[in-house]
């Protein structure tokens, strides 16, 4: 396989695998976040503060990664041998920022649901959600805490997409370099 079909073919897994997470971040706002929101005025399953634990800023992951979804969209839609990837990720990189309060508050997250199943309500909720099928289909079979743990696994992931990219771009393509200071940027955020 030639360089430049390397290169399509690990951007299209970049855009494939952006696509998987975007939607594992709105089945945890839609299946998880917004209904336990929803209960508190009348009867509600958890606290408000530990919603806040649980959850963190996932909305605001959410808003930066569909805004990186759809920058990665238009660039496949246009895709030729210049084509470059690593100004999408140099643009938004300084977003993410939004991560580092995720990843600090995930250790709480895990250790507030898992305290929450112990009560007949969360866990009559959870239950609810693992029995219906159609609910479980939108959040691709995972449950809570493999949802909860895909925004950490995530940067990893670039790190490993945009070296084998990388890896596959020749030094003289414009590609090459804006790669190069995406992944600097990354292993920063790792």
């Amino acid at each position: 396989m030639a360089d430049g079909s390397k290169r399509i073919h690990i951007s299209k897994e970049v855009l494939s695998s952006e696509r998987t997470f975007v939607r594992q971040l709105k089945a945890i706002i839609e299946i998880y976040l917004a209904p336990l929101r929803a209960s508190l005025p009348d009867k509600p399953i958890v606290k408000p503060k530990q919603i806040d634990y649980i959850f963190s800023n996932i909305e605001q992951i959410y808003m930066v990664n569909s805004r990186l979804l759809q920058m990665l969209e238009n660039k496949m839609e246009l895709w030729n041998d210049e084509s470059t990837i690593g100004d999408v990720f140099l643009e938004v990189l300084p977003e993410f920022s939004v991560y580092d309060q995720y990843l600090m508050d995930h250790h709480r997250a895990i250790m507030t649901v898992t305290e929450l199943e112990r009560g007949k309500s969360f866990a009559g909720f959870i239950q609810a959600i693992k029995e219906n099928r159609e609910v479980m289909d939108k959040a691709m079979g995972l449950e809570l805490l493999a949802l909860l743990i895909t925004p950490v696994q995530r940067i990893l992931r670039y790190n490993l997409l945009l070296t084998d990219l990388k890896a596959k771009t020749p030094a003289a393509h414009p590609d090459s370099p804006l790669l190069q200071q995406a992944l600097d940027l990354i292993l920063s955020k790792a």
